[in-house]
């Protein structure tokens, strides 16, 4: 189950997320359990491809949850993060709270992948801090990993009735 853990003292929450991936986060946020035990310092690092994508901004500041906007295709006036949430964590110096910290990831598999191998591989963060939920995972052809969408797992798109993989 992907639910919330108020972290031990001392501990700050760090939430990771990338489009829709905020969703759980903002239940997280607005249950009473979260609002009981919230944490002494919690962030969200949020990635869109464009800052018009941004989402729940004034909610997460709001309840004292820094804001981080990492936007990949940022619009000519953007003054935050321009980048990949992934880059984000990669220009965090070495002695940022990485093992006085608990990580909530979620979006898509390959983000998520990649950010576990950042803070478990390259910053030791050990597993146990680390929790995850996915909702799209890639296959590609020659690796390990999920499986492809198979021949009978084929969709009907609703708007135009063309099938899709």
């Amino acid at each position: 189950d992907f639910l919330y853990h108020p972290p031990k003292d001392g501990r700050q929450v760090v939430f990771i997320c990338t489009g829709t991936g905020i969703a759980p986060f903002r239940a997280m946020l607005l249950s009473d359990y979260f609002q009981e035990h919230a944490p002494e310092k919690a962030m969200i690092v949020y990635g869109a491809r464009t800052d018009d994508e941004v989402l729940y901004q004034e909610l997460f500041e709001a309840n004292g949850v820094k804001v981080v906007n990492a936007i990949s295709q940022p619009s000519p006036g953007w003054k935050g993060f321009k980048g990949r949430v992934t880059d984000y964590l990669r220009s965090l110096p070495t002695d940022w709270a990485w093992h006085s910290s608990d990580y909530y990831i979620c979006g898509n598999g390959g983000m998520i992948a990649e950010v576990k191998r950042i803070l478990t591989d390259g910053h030791g963060v050990a597993s146990r801090h680390v929790h995850q939920e996915a909702y799209f995972t890639v296959h590609i052809p020659g690796e390990h990993g999920p499986a492809p969408i198979g021949a009978d797992d084929v969709r009907t798109a609703p708007s135009k009735g063309k099938k899709v993989a």
